[in-house]
């Protein structure tokens, strides 16, 4: 059995005081005093910056802290309709960019800023559950390879030419007039009942042609 100095490669020292410098994060020690083991875990603080262009819900993104891409999601107050706008940040503000060829939400997404990847997703008001996938250039959307099955609310992770969906959920398609008026709680009940599936499986790969 691994001890903590094997993982750690330090000691756990015996001290009357808590550490309070940065040296200390992650590390444990005994507090005499106390009678107690203590930790510091590694953490940093939420900052504010600046604001996405349009509010949105269930979009998808890409890139990293300081060069990223949002894009799609479903419009305020309540998700419908969706759009299809872009956005990118630079680490201090977003701006708008090309927008995708089909507004949806839920959808996977994969790659950078430059090159991302957006598919499946949803389209309520007039698409649906979508198989579609669109890729991303830095300013424009383009129609990429068709997933093999319509599905929403599908994690990805990947590169643009090398990606993987992962499903959360398949959903049986309602109609819009049905998918309107389900509000409140009777909308996610109504949905289990409606054969949602959970699955833990990869279900997809995605690969350049």
């Amino acid at each position: 059995m691994s001890t903590y100095k094997n993982l750690i490669g330090k000691d756990v020292n015996f001290l009357t005081t808590d550490p309070d410098n940065v040296q200390a994060e992650g590390q444990i020690w005994y507090n005499s005093p106390a009678g107690a083991f203590k930790n510091v875990a590694g953490a940093s603080t939420w900052s504010s910056t600046g604001s996405l262009n349009t509010a949105r819900r269930e979009s998808g993104a890409a890139g990293t802290q300081t060069a990223s891409v949002v894009f799609g999601g479903g419009l305020a107050p309540n998700g419908n309709p969706d759009t299809n706008a872009t956005e990118e940040y630079n680490g201090f503000n977003f701006a708008n960019s090309g927008n995708m060829n089909q507004a949806r939400e839920g959808m996977g997404a994969a790659g950078t800023q430059t090159a991302a990847l957006a598919f499946g997703g949803a389209n309520y008001t007039s698409g649906g559950v979508l198989a579609s996938n669109e890729e991303y250039g830095g300013s424009s959307w383009t129609a990429g390879n068709a997933m093999n099955n319509p599905r929403s609310y599908v994690a990805g992770f990947g590169l643009q030419t090398a990606a993987i969906a992962v499903l959360v959920v398949v959903q049986v398609q309602l109609s819009q007039n049905l998918m309107m008026e389900l509000t409140g709680l009777i909308y996610p009940l109504l949905l289990m009942f409606q054969e949602y599936f959970l699955l833990t499986q990869v279900v997809e790969h995605k690969r350049q042609e």
